[in-house]
């Protein structure tokens, strides 16, 4: 008979969870199991029908801004990486920021973002890599990146 309480419903929906824990997580397990490609067809498909949906929570979550920001910021940066100037081929550029504040800075290719990343977001030491590369006759060359 249903309740037409819906705190009286809960408590006894949560009561019965309860009391029979082990049964339900066999039952759940069993259904996984029998239905396995099923549910990995439906992900595919859920994740291919909802990409930009999963971009825009992700954004949200990890760096605080949308995926219509993020598609402002990348038109004024001219759909380029902001160090090198590159143009994505296959995947989308990163979102660099601070790690102290939080607060994005734009957008750059992986292997920029990655150097960043190794270098520290240190000045001087980028300073010093620059330095060490002038000495040795290296100067940027965007074509010769690889």
């Amino acid at each position: 008979m249903p309740y037409k309480d819906p705190a009286v419903a809960k408590a006894r929906s949560d009561l019965y969870r309860k009391e029979n824990r082990e049964k339900l997580r066999a039952a759940a397990k069993r259904r996984h199991v029998d239905n396995r490609d099923e549910h990995l067809a439906y992900l595919k498909e859920y994740r291919k029908n909802n990409l930009e949906a999963r971009i825009d929570c992700d954004l949200r979550r990890v760096y605080g801004i949308t995926l219509d920001e993020y598609k402002l910021l990348l038109q004024s940066q001219g759909g380029v990486c902001a160090i090198c100037s590159v143009a994505p081929e296959r995947i989308r550029l990163s979102v660099d920021h601070d790690h102290e504040t939080g607060k994005v800075r734009g957008l750059l290719c992986h292997k920029c973002n990655l150097g960043l990343g190794y270098f520290q977001d240190s000045v001087s030491v980028l300073d010093g890599a620059a330095s060490y590369l002038v000495k040795h006759g290296k100067r940027w060359n965007v074509t010769a990146r690889g």
